[in-house]
Order: C-alpha cells, then sequence, then structure tokens
C-alpha cells in the first residue's frame, strides 16, 4: 500500500488550543485586519487576506486567490492543478468558467480595478459574512461582532434543524452571501452569477454515465494531491463516496465513527466492506471532550452549529491533521428531493422550502423569500427547490458545521460541484425523486460496491409527528 493518510494526524489537546484556535478561517479587508500572527496575502488596492497558517491559500494570478479545498477533473498534481486555473483572472467569462468546472469547498476572491469581490462554492458550504469594507469566514473577525438581540426574541435558536435561511445572521448588521452570488466587499452588494439557466433534458442513463466520470475525476483530483480521510457508513451518500474511488481507494482511509447512539448497521457494514475490499480503515471511538474544544468549535461559528455534529467532538480531534482533507456525503441528499410537495412538483410552495422550521417568525420567512426571489422565475420547479437544497440547506445548515470542523482537517465534498448539479438535474424528475439515483451511480463506478448491502431506511412512528413535538420528546429523553 501507498503512505496512508494517517500518518499526517495529529490528535489535538488542550495545549493545542492557541494553535489551533479560528483554524483554516480567514478575513478580507483594505488593509491588515485579523490575527496579527497570521500569514497576509496582498491582493493589490490595499485588499489582504488575512488567514489562519493551515488554510490552504493559493494565489493564481494578480489578484486572484482559492481559499480551501477544491478539485478539477483531469488535474492530479498541483502543479496541473494551478496551471488549469492560471488564467481564470484574465477575463470574467474566464472566473466563471473556472469556477463551473471546481468542486469542494472554497471561496475566490478576485481584486481588480480597486474592487474586492468575493464568490463562492456552488453551496457556500465555506461561508462567507460581511459588513461594508469587510468579509471573513467566521463571524469571530468580524470588529465589534454582537447579537441582534430583536431576532434572538422571536427566534430561539437551539433545535437540531435550526439555521438561519437567506442572508440572514444572529448578529447585528452582519450579513451572510448567499451561495452563487458575488460580493461587492466595499458596498455589500450581492449579485447571483450562477446558474443563469435551466438544465437542457437529458436521458437517465446519458446523465448519471456524465454523473459518474465527473464524481471519478474530483475524487482522483484531489486524493492524488492531498492526504484524505473518507467517512464510511452503511448510507448511499458514503457509499457513493467510496464508488467513485474504486482506481484509488489505496491512496486513502476510511474512518467510521463510533458512538453509543450509531446504528448497529452503520458499523457493521463498513467493516465488511473494509474487509471484503481490503480498504484501510479505522473505527473511532468517541472520547471525552473538554469545554476547550466545544468553546473553540462554537467561536468559529458564533453558536450556529448544534445537533449530532457538535456531539461527536472527541471522536473527530483524534482525526486532526494540518495535511488532513475529509471527504463527506454532503449534499449528495440532492438526489433525494428534499424539498419537494410531490413526485413531480410543478410549483415551488415557500411552506414546503420552509418545512423543517419548527418556529416560522416572520423574519425566518423573510429569509427563505429572499433566497427564493434570487432565483430566476422561469426555473422549473424540481429544479429550485434541490437549488434550495444545495444552497440554502447545504450553505446555510451544513456549512456552519464544516467551518467549525476546520479545527479538525479541511472539509471537502465532491457534491459540491456546479457542472455535476447540472448534469443531475437534467434528468426526468421521476430519476431525481427518492434517492435511487445514489445507488445506481455506486453501480456504475463500482459495482461490487453499489450492490453491497445498506442499512435500511426506517420509517418509524416519529414522521407522523408534528416537528415541534418530537424535538421536544428527543429534550426529555436527553433530560
Amino acid at each position: 500500500m501507498t503512505p496512508s493518510p494517517l500518518d499526517h494526524l495529529r490528535p489535538l489537546s488542550a495545549e493545542d488550543l492557541p494553535a489551533v484556535r479560528l483554524r483554516r478561517q480567514w478575513c478580507l479587508a483594505r488593509g491588515r485586519a485579523g490575527p496579527e500572527d497570521w500569514p497576509e496575502c496582498r491582493l493589490g488596492s490595499g485588499w489582504s487576506v488575512v488567514h489562519h497558517a493551515d488554510l490552504a491559500v493559493r494565489v493564481l494570478g494578480d489578484g486572484l486567490a482559492l481559499l480551501g479545498e477544491a478539485s478539477l477533473v483531469g488535474a492530479t498534481s498541483e502543479a496541473d492543478f494551478l496551471t488549469e486555473l492560471g488564467g481564470a483572472a484574465q477575463s470574467h467569462e474566464a472566473l466563471l468558467t473556472a469556477l463551473e468546472r471546481l468542486a469542494g469547498v472554497y471561496v475566490l476572491v478576485h481584486v481588480a480595478g480597486g474592487e474586492a469581490n468575493v464568490y463562492t462554492d456552488p453551496g457556500g458550504m465555506m461561508g462567507v459574512v460581511f459588513e461594508p469594507g469587510i468579509a471573513a469566514s467566521s463571524p469571530a473577525l468580524l470588529p465589534r461582532i454582537s447579537r441582534d438581540e430583536s431576532l434572538d426574541a422571536v427566534y430561539t435558536f437551539g433545535g437540531t434543524d435550526d439555521w438561519y435561511p437567506g442572508s440572514l445572521t444572529p448578529f447585528r448588521g452582519v450579513r451572510a452571501l448567499l451561495a452563487n452570488h458575488v460580493l461587492d466587499v466595499d458596498t455589500g452588494a450581492m449579485t447571483r452569477f450562477w446558474p443563469t439557466e435551466a438544465p437542457r433534458g437529458r436521458s437517465q442513463d446519458d446523465a448519471l454515465d456524465r454523473a459518474a466520470a465527473l464524481l471519478r475525476g474530483h475524487m482522483q483530483s484531489l486524493v492524488y494531491r492531498r492526504p484524505c480521510l473518507v467517512s464510511l457508513t452503511g448510507g448511499r451518500d458514503s457509499r457513493l463516496s467510496l464508488a467513485t474511488l474504486r482506481d484509488c481507494h489505496d491512496q486513502v482511509a476510511f474512518f467510521t465513527i463510533a458512538t453509543p447512539g450509531v446504528k448497529a448497521c452503520d458499523q457493521e457494514i463498513p467493516a465488511e466492506l473494509a474487509e471484503r475490499f481490503e480498504l484501510r480503515h479505522l473505527f473511532v471511538d468517541d472520547a471525552e471532550c473538554g469545554p476547550w474544544l466545544t468553546g473553540a468549535y462554537d467561536e468559529i461559528t458564533g453558536g450556529q452549529a448544534i445537533g449530532a455534529r457538535r456531539e461527536i467532538l472527541g471522536a473527530c480531534a483524534q482525526l486532526a491533521g494540518a495535511e488532513i482533507v475529509h471527504v463527506s456525503g454532503n449534499l449528495g441528499a440532492i438526489l433525494k428531493s428534499f424539498f419537494w410537495h410531490s413526485k413531480d412538483p410543478r410549483e415551488v410552495r415557500v411552506d414546503s422550502l420552509m418545512k423543517e422550521f419548527t418556529q416560522k417568525p416572520g423574519l425566518i420567512r423573510n429569509g427563505v423569500e429572499e433566497w427564493l426571489r434570487s432565483v430566476p422565475g422561469h426555473f422549473p420547479a424540481p429544479f429550485i427547490y434541490d437549488l434550495m437544497y444545495l444552497e440554502q440547506r447545504g450553505g446555510r445548515w451544513m456549512g456552519p458545521g464544516e467551518a467549525a470542523a476546520s479545527l479538525f482537517y479541511a472539509p471537502y465534498t465532491p457534491f459540491c460541484s456546479r457542472e455535476l448539479f447540472m448534469v443531475l438535474e437534467s434528468m426526468p424528475p421521476a430519476a431525481l425523486f427518492g434517492g435511487t439515483s445514489l445507488e445506481e451511480l455506486s453501480r456504475r463506478l463500482w459495482p461490487e460496491v453499489g450492490e453491497h448491502r445498506y442499512c435500511p431506511i426506517t420509517r418509524s412512528w416519529g414522521r407522523f409527528l408534528p416537528r415541534g413535538l418530537k424535538n421536544r420528546i428527543r429534550s426529555l429523553l436527553k433530560a
């Protein structure tokens, strides 16, 4: 076997806090803003990105920098990757073409004509918060941050599925950059740059073949350049991640977090897969997590990442490393028709977009409607619903947890890809509904892996209960 990514692991302890505080975060402003001991990347016209030393920062040309982990089909060396992106600054069209081809969790910063612009990844998974004149990946890096008490008074954030929609944040005068928008940092203006048109129709077979090639290419681009850990469960999203690695699975390491709350099949099936396909795999038991770690985690997000992710920090701390990239199945549920109100929706219902909220005050509805207004109205309803999953359920709900997980490793998912999204959305609605295409993709990429058993999809009595009641029951069970 090739050298193991496990050799790069550096588990965290309380003594590491000064070095990892706000790990992999960044701040963009005129002049220097942010911690004095962080590296600075000057982009011209007085604009600088100040960033934690463990954040991947690539300067691609005059005034152009890529922050975070990204992949590009065909670029399996760092030199190829940089060469492929090197012409992105030549014109706005070239820049948008580059963004179309990238996958991952990143932002692109472009300074030209004295203006600084920030472009998000497809899902806004690397979040951007801003005030006029300054943008950052964490609210902790903005000056004079304070809670918006008027919002807190009407929206008590604390349930597992709570999040802030649209550009809404819980901080006074601070907004979040909408996914697939470009931010003018001076003025705070946001403009959508993608998508500009609906996908052209394809057959299911044609779309799945193309999607399989893209997923394989992006994973190979990443794993040949970076030491990667890949999460593995008994579910369909992580199985697809494994299937994309058929030709390079010996380059990575797989892990499964084994906590008391994990279903038996989510531990048994990874063990079966590891043995059958000779995977480099480890189980990680949860461990006690001190307040220093929860405090550092909460600082990055301003308390916006809660629920199951926050409950396994002790396990994640054992998987940390300055160079480690974590490959997850985040956004795989784009193929599960998450927000659809029917098998073939012909209209978009705001109530369907808001289905996960137990509290629905006017400010929350306004945030959802703000996002909906940003989407061209001529798009088909299934496309808009899935775009909501990519941009809002992805960036605004998953994103804070991924930002905080940067304490341990750099986050990445191959599903965060504009090109892949458009290919998948080109299929007929019946092929997009319910998640069956996830299994078909795995079978096409690695038949034996795709045909191995999955954890059953359980349909419990809880689905008949209102979400608010279910949250109250969970609170009582934990008391």
